[in-house]
């Protein structure tokens, strides 16, 4: 399945409340935080390769991915 169309499938009636991308040299994460608590990650790598529900938390996979050394985006830390 289309990672695109499983992520909508995840995400059911839930809304996207903060978003966040980290690149690396191979690859692009994007990390969607929802409305209720879950957090959804997004791998690219070249073409998209993996959509899961996580249950680290938003903040926590944030500084996971800061910790590993990519470039981490979020248009605002606090609310999408």
């Amino acid at each position: 399945m289309n990672p695109i169309i499983q992520a909508s499938s995840l995400m059911g009636r839930r809304k996207i409340i903060r978003r966040a991308t980290a690149k690396s040299a191979k690859s692009t994460v994007f990390l969607w935080e929802l409305d209720d608590g879950a957090t959804l990650e997004l791998v690219r790598s070249g073409t998209f390769k993996s959509c899961r529900e996580r249950g680290e938390g938003f903040d926590r996979l944030l500084a996971y991915y800061q910790r590993g050394h990519c470039r981490v985006f979020s248009p605002n830390s606090h609310a999408a």
